[in-house]
């Protein structure tokens, strides 16, 4: 799962088409549906910019999440765990640990009380690229949500906070 955001097209309809769409679909609220073209198009955008922030480090934003998954749980994880907190198959983190293991950013580990179980942990170098990386991808945040003040930011925090609620209500 590398967030990637192929399959959204180009060109999402701004206000004129949406209001030719309700011409066709009565029923539709036009603000809503501009507001979420806006959101999509604003995250298919941020994500596009994440991943080539994260490509000049040689890491993909599933590898990231994995990383930073494993370095904020400051411990030992089991592949099933970590797919689920960053919200992967368990066919997709395995691929995910491989390149990872690759390069020698985590190590898999047999448990202790059961050797067919198998953890997950950051490697010393692993620790050392977070480290070194993060830095620079926070700064991008940063500089992106810049363009909002402190007030702007709550309220954005707060009103996207109010749609994942209702995504999940639905």
């Amino acid at each position: 799962m590398d967030l990637h955001l192929q399959s959204l097209p180009k060109n999402l309809p701004d206000r004129q088409k949406v209001l030719e769409l309700k011409e066709k679909f009565p029923d539709m609220d036009p603000l809503s549906v501009e507001a979420f073209f806006v959101f999509l198009r604003t995250s298919g955008d941020l994500i596009k910019k994440i991943g080539t922030n994260l490509s000049c480090w040689g890491i993909t934003p599933g590898r990231m999440m994995t990383l930073m998954a494993l370095f904020n749980h400051s411990r030992s994880m089991a592949p099933s765990e970590l797919a689920e907190r960053i919200g992967v198959t368990r066919g997709t983190i395995t691929g995910l640990l491989d390149g990872l293991e690759k390069d020698g950013l985590i190590q898999r580990m047999e448990c202790c009380s059961d050797r067919r179980m198998i953890n997950i942990q950051l490697t010393d170098k692993g620790v050392e690229f977070i480290n070194e990386m993060v830095p620079s991808h926070f700064e991008l945040i940063g500089k992106i949500m810049k363009v909002l003040d402190e007030t702007e930011i709550g309220t954005l925090i707060a009103l996207l906070e109010k749609v994942h609620g209702r995504v999940h209500e639905l």
